[in-house]
Parts: C-alpha cells; sequence; structure tokens
C-alpha cells in the first residue's frame, strides 16, 4: 500500500495529471444487533421467530445512527430511579443533567425503573447482557413526588433533554376508573417544556398508556392524553394488542411487550436488579437481567415496557435529524406506524364488558388517516420513522381554533331505564334490552366555518349530577368520523372542566357542523332481579343506586393544526354561530365578506340562503346587511349586542360556536 501511495505521489508531482489518487478498498464494519450475549432474547430488536413482529431497528443500526448525542430522561412513579451502578448502564448514565433522588433507596424501588432504563440504552457490545434500542443514547435520572416535584422534573433541563419517558400513571381506587386530576401547576410546566423546550423545538414526552385494559381509558389520565404528550401502548410479539393495553381517542401509537398470561409469548428482556435474598430477593435467582420467558426471574413487560421502546426509537430520530420539532415526530410517527390488523370499520360503541371487545376499533376519517382505539396510529416501525426524518421539511405552522363555552339551553342528559322487548327483537342473545337514553341522547350541533387541516382536537366538559361512568361522549366530525371520548364505566363522580383530547380527526379539514352526542346507557337504581321478564343488555350494567339526573352545563371544543391549502370556509346557519357576518372565517367582518356574499347571491348558490326559508332572494340581501357590522368577532369578555361582531373583539381566526 506503501509502494502505490508514493507511485501515485511521483505522479501528481509530473503535474501532468489533474488528480492523482490510489483505488482502494477501506475497512468497513457491518453495523448489525449488537454482539452482547443476551441479545439474542431481545426479540424486540430482531424477531426471527415470529419476522416483522419487532421494531424493525436493525436497518438503523446498518445507517449508522444508535441514539448518539441524545439525552432520555427517565421519570417513575417513586422518588427513586435507575440502577447508575448497573454494568449495563453505567457507561450511559449523564450524571450531570440527573436529579437529586431519595437517598434512601431500596433495592426493590430500583428494579422497574432499571428495567425502562435497559430498553432504552443499555451499553452495546460490551460483553455484558442486553443492549438498548438506542445503546449509545445516555440517560438522566429524574424525580417524582409531590405536584411541585413533578412539574419541576417534566422542566428539568428541557434544552438539553430532548426526551422523557414516562411508565407511571395514576392510581385507581379497586374496581373504579375515574376520570384523574392533574394539579395546574404540573400540567403548565408539561405545556410549557413543550412549547419552548429544545431552543423552541419542544420537548418530547411519552407515557405508557396503562395495564387496566378495556376497562380503563388514557383518556382519563391528564399527562398521559394530552396534546402535549405521546401516549404508547403495547402489543405482542404477533402483533396483537396486549389485553391489558389502555386504549383511548388518545392513544398515539404502540410498542412491543409481553401479552397478558396464560401466553407462551415472550416478555422483554432487559436490566434488572439483584435484590439480596436478606432484602426479599427471590431465593437463588440473579436478576441483574430480567429473562424473556418465565424461569430465572419474570420478564419485563406491561405498557411500562413499550413505553420506552418508543423513546430509544425518537432518539433514533434525532440523531438522524436534530432539528425535529415534537410536531414533526408526531406528524412522522402518525405516518409511518404499522396499522397492524387493520380492518375497515368502527365499533367504537363497545367498551368493556360489550360485545366485540377483540375488534380493533380502526377508523378511517374524512382525510382517509387511520386510527385505532387499541392501536393508535399503529405499530412504531424504526426504519420507516427514521427514513421520514431524514427527508422531513418540516411540519406546517400550527393553527389554533377555539369555540369558547358553549352552554346548551337544555343540557339535560336523557336517562337509561329498563323496558321489556317482545321476544325475538332483542339484541345479540337475549330477548329483554336496556332502553338506553329513556328516548334519545344529548346532542347538540356547532358550526365551524374556518378550514384548518386537523391534528388534534380538544374538547372541555362540565356536568352535574354524580355517575359520569354511565355516560357515553360521542364528538362527531362534520366527516362522519366519531371520537368516543368516554365509554360506560364504574366511576361516581362527575366532570368539572375535564379535558378530553383526540387524535381521530387527523388530517381532516375542520369546516363544518360537529355534534357533540352524550347518551345514558346505565339506568338510575338497582335492577330488580326478582323481575323475570327483564334481562340486562350488553350495552349496560346493572342499575346504580344514587344515581340520579345528568346534565352537560357547558361543553368547548379547541382544535389544533395547520392551515389547509385549498380549504373552503364553512357557510354556516347565522342561527347556529356566533358571529354571523363573517362568511370567510377569517376572525373578521370585511368587505371581502360582503363580496363572498354578493357572489353567492348573483350566482343563486343555497349557500346564499341566509334566512334558510330555501329561497335565495333579496330577503337574504336585507338579513345579511343586518348582520354586516365590520369589526372583530366577538370574545367571550367583549360580545356585541345580539351576538354581532363588535370592534375590538377577540383574537383573528376564531371560529364559530354555539348551541344548535
Amino acid at each position: 500500500m506503501r509502494e502505490a501511495i508514493d507511485v501515485a505521489e511521483a505522479i501528481r508531482a509530473t503535474g501532468q495529471f489533474k488528480s492523482v489518487s490510489v483505488d482502494w478498498e477501506e475497512p468497513v464494519e457491518n453495523r448489525d444487533l449488537p454482539t452482547d450475549p443476551l441479545v439474542v432474547n431481545q426479540w424486540h430488536l430482531l424477531n426471527t421467530d415470529n419476522p416483522g413482529g419487532d421494531l424493525n431497528v436493525v436497518p438503523v443500526y446498518d445507517m449508522g445512527y444508535t441514539g448518539a448525542g441524545v439525552v432520555v430522561g427517565i421519570l417513575e412513579a417513586f422518588d427513586d430511579n435507575f440502577w447508575v451502578d448497573h454494568p449495563d448502564l453505567a457507561g450511559n448514565w449523564n450524571q450531570t443533567l440527573s436529579m437529586d433522588t431519595t437517598p434512601f433507596s431500596t433495592w426493590d424501588s430500583q428494579m422497574h425503573p432499571t428495567n425502562v432504563a435497559g430498553i432504552i440504552a443499555a451499553v452495546a457490545n460490551n460483553d455484558e447482557g442486553v443492549a438498548g434500542v438506542a445503546y449509545n443514547a445516555k440517560l438522566a435520572r429524574l424525580r417524582n413526588g409531590t405536584k411541585l416535584v413533578r412539574g419541576r422534573a417534566l422542566q428539568w433541563w428541557y434544552n438539553s433533554i430532548p426526551i422523557k419517558s414516562n411508565s407511571w400513571g395514576p392510581a385507581n381506587p379497586p374496581g373504579v376508573f375515574p376520570a384523574h386530576t392533574e394539579d395546574e401547576f404540573v400540567m403548565d410546566a408539561l405545556a410549557r417544556a413543550a412549547r419552548i423546550g429544545r431552543g423552541g423545538k419542544g420537548a418530547i414526552y411519552l407515557f405508557a398508556s396503562g395495564n387496566d385494559g378495556p376497562a380503563d381509558r388514557v383518556d382519563l389520565e391528564p399527562l398521559g392524553s394530552s396534546r402535549f404528550t405521546l401516549a404508547i401502548g403495547a402489543v405482542d410479539e404477533e402483533n396483537n394488542i396486549a389485553s391489558y393495553s389502555q386504549g383511548g381517542t388518545s392513544l398515539f401509537a404502540t410498542a412491543y411487550s409481553r401479552a397478558a398470561e396464560p401466553t407462551l409469548l415472550r416478555g422483554i428482556q432487559t436490566t434488572g436488579v439483584d435484590i439480596p435474598e436478606s432484602e426479599g430477593g427471590p431465593p437463588g435467582v440473579d436478576e441483574t437481567y430480567v429473562p424473556d420467558v418465565n424461569g430465572n426471574g419474570d420478564p419485563f413487560s406491561g405498557t411500562s415496557a413499550a413505553c420506552p421502546m418508543a423513546a430509544g426509537v425518537i432518539a433514533l430520530m434525532l440523531e438522524a435529524n436534530p432539528n425535529l420539532t415534537f410536531r414533526d415526530i408526531q406528524h412522522i410517527l402518525a405516518d409511518t406506524a404499522r396499522p397492524v390488523n387493520f380492518t375497515n370499520g368502527s365499533t367504537y360503541f363497545f367498551g368493556a364488558g360489550f360485545p366485540l371487545l377483540g375488534d380493533t376499533w380502526w377508523q378511517v376519517n374524512g382525510a382517509f388517516t387511520r386510527h385505532s382505539d387499541e392501536y393508535g396510529f399503529g405499530v412504531i416501525d424504526a426504519e420507516a420513522a427514521v427514513n421520514a426524518a431524514l427527508s422531513w421539511s418540516g411540519a406546517p405552522s400550527p393553527v389554533f381554533l377555539n369555540t369558547y363555552d358553549i352552554v346548551p339551553e337544555d343540557g339535560t342528559i336523557p336517562g337509561a331505564e329498563f323496558v321489556e322487548v317482545p321476544p325475538g327483537e332483542g339484541t345479540y342473545f337475549i330477548n329483554n334490552a336496556l332502553s338506553y337514553g329513556g328516548g334519545g341522547s344529548f346532542s347538540d350541533t356547532f358550526c365551524v366555518k374556518p378550514d384548518i387541516r386537523l391534528e388534534s382536537v380538544e374538547v372541555e366538559i362540565t356536568t352535574n349530577g354524580a355517575w359520569v361512568g354511565d355516560l357515553e361522549i360521542l364528538l362527531i366530525s362534520p366527516w362522519g368520523s366519531v371520537s368516543p371520548l368516554a365509554l360506560v364505566r364504574t366511576d361516581p363522580g362527575t366532570y368539572t372542566n375535564y379535558v378530553f383530547t383526540t387524535l381521530k380527526h387527523w388530517d381532516e379539514p375542520s369546516a363544518g357542523e360537529w355534534t357533540l352526542q352524550i347518551t345514558d346507557f346505565v339506568p338510575d337504581g338497582p335492577f330488580d332481579v326478582e323481575d323475570a321478564t327483564v334481562d340486562l343488555s350488553p350495552y349496560g350494567m346493572d342499575g346504580v343506586d344514587g344515581a340520579g339526573e345528568k346534565t352537560i352545563t357547558s361543553y368547548a371544543v379547541r382544535f389544533y393544526g395547520s392551515e389547509f391549502p385549498g380549504g373552503t370556509p364553512y357557510l354556516c346557519d347565522p342561527n347556529n354561530q356566533s358571529c354571523p357576518g363573517d362568511l370567510n372565517g377569517d376572525g373578521i367582518v370585511s368587505p371581502e365578506d360582503l363580496i363572498f356574499f354578493l357572489d353567492l347571491y348573483y350566482a343563486g348558490d343555497p349557500f346564499a340562503d341566509i334566512n334558510g326559508d330555501g329561497v335565495v332572494n333579496y330577503d337574504d340581501v336585507i338579513m345579511f346587511f343586518n348582520m354586516f357590522v365590520p369589526g372583530f368577532c366577538p370574545s367571550p369578555d367583549n360580545d356585541g349586542p345580539g351576538g354581532r361582531p363588535m370592534p375590538g373583539g377577540s383574537d383573528n381566526g376564531r371560529p364559530v360556536g354555539g348551541a344548535g
């Protein structure tokens, strides 16, 4: 080789050639799976037994991405965290960016976070145990505790720790599944870091969706269901939803874990803590690494395992493209997740204890985007996500629309009741059924004029009356896609400014008439078991003592998305809006609205039928000019008389909203 280089230099020295070089083959290495001894059991990295049942991450390693330069923070349920002296974690612990945790650590309190840490970033190719999904990323320990401590942890080094993995959630009372509350300080801390963290690109938060299965919903947990977080559910190695995995309209995606017992399917092998027998550890069992199958210790499982896998994949994405914003991450994962077990259906009415429990609840919305209550947008695919990250040009600028509080004239929710049904007319396997709604549901329609491309939608609800667990709450878009915000469950409480978040309208245009529908599925008072003529139906449960009339006092809907090129403002019924003169939906009543109306009028367009009498004539002109008062649309603090716009009102872009 040295001789060839010398010859090339001599030829170059003659000056007769533009360039001279030696053609030689440079040694390269195959960046396949790490060589650690237990990696062969980490099927979530490469599943040779069930091809397609893994993260598809090996091609990413071949591309050279391993999470280098990215820090992932781990926040756990307690004020302790992972074992920093673990032989497979010590090398990737970033002590500088870590919080001080409790000095009163126990082996047991370190087990769960140590399991999590190994999935994300166990050191690779060190002849020790396992490897993490992003095995060259660094790990920071965060501390949970009081509301102030939790809020501090969520904001901790938000410019330097881009990802925070949370495999914890609120605890439920036995047999009860309430809509949980979270302190305002904590929610504000989350929102602040997600907006301005990472130098304005936004910190990225992931939450395990929970392990109570269809009896509970991630939608009932404010942090997990927030539009500022990614809720992650669990599938097994055959891409079937784990029966314990909580779903919901706010579930973003799924990653791998173990199926519920009894099963022969494998769990997740990862780092652990060898608890001494003298301190409660299993006799004769070394759990420095937990296995993938039962035997020498218990495998790691639950959505607690799926969440850090997703965090590891995002670390790979950020190494490939550090400029990705939180919204970029959302769009890429929504676009590239695999919709496994896809069925084109929408059985959104059924929850715990109801038929069709095994259905995947896939729904195709008006923009042909698929979302499932169980799978979210699908199973995360590392190769597809990283490739998209490399070519991503950036999400469009965000747009926000708000209906503000809508107060229905009559917010009564008709109560359910047991009624006798003639034989042969029952539902499924029964001859007698429950009359849900007692003759109907509460239904309210509001109209949105501006047309934006939707991402997440929030619905804030306040009710009166106990036992909101009896209620099914649906948001129905102008395109007919349905968000089951709440399904029937055991919850004796009420909703007070509770915020539901749905992803089911992702990519849909916003303009048009939306409907909020609430149905009571459980009668008030106990079912008379001695009455043989009436049976329980698959729609509900036994009647509830102490559950009386329920009403909805107010609701507000907030739409988040981006400008919709080619979108068309919806011409709402003037009786169903708060700013009737703003025909083009830009938040201002201006000469543009007048030109818009006159064009429609002279064309005889049905949308020019302002008074709704079925005829386009001069009466519509008179009515429009009565509504035409130039200025900004009103805000809740500055309304004009009779709902007319008033100069100096709300921010530009406010959609119309009102009781229908």
